[in-house]
Order: C-alpha cells, then structure tokens, then sequence
C-alpha cells in the first residue's frame, strides 16, 4: 500500500527499529537524505517499534505533514524531516 512518503519500511526485530527497504524514485523520503538500508530508531522523538506497520502507514499518509525520523547509519544518528506530500 503506497504512502506518501516513498519509503518502504520492514520491522528489524533484532535491532528493534523499522529499517528502510526501498525508497521511490524522486519521492520525498529520497530527496530527504535517507538510504536504503538506514534503521530508524525513532519517529517524531518516540522509539519506533511503538508505532505498528499499519500506525506508520497511516502517519505517512497525513497530506501536509512530515515525519522526524531519528536514522541509525554508519555508527552514529542522524535526524531527517521527511514532508508527506500528494504527488499527483
């Protein structure tokens, strides 16, 4: 089910945090820095395997909006704002 965002999420029970497994082509997500492969380990400042697959699709869903992603990559964090935006 396609959000707006671009991104692709699967649950990394090990890590405890989503990891992003594809990005779309010119989406959002993209343009906003992250990779595939990055773990994020928070969304909006809250860990985030507190939000379920279907809680996440419907935050990416929320035309006008954003995500704060807290992203795990090379060892260290980083925070990207990713805008929810219709691209129609």
């Amino acid at each position: 089910e396609a959000d707006m965002t671009g991104i692709a999420f699967r649950d990394d029970t090990v890590a405890k945090a989503w990891r992003v497994a594809a990005l779309a082509p010119e989406s959002p997500g993209l343009r906003a820095g992250l990779r595939r492969g990055d773990l994020v380990v928070a969304i909006d400042g809250k860990p985030a395997m507190e939000f379920g697959l279907e809680t996440m699709r419907q935050r990416a869903r929320r035309d006008g909006g954003g995500l704060v992603l807290t992203v795990r990559r090379d060892g260290g964090d980083v925070v990207i704002r990713v805008p929810v935006k219709r691209q129609i």
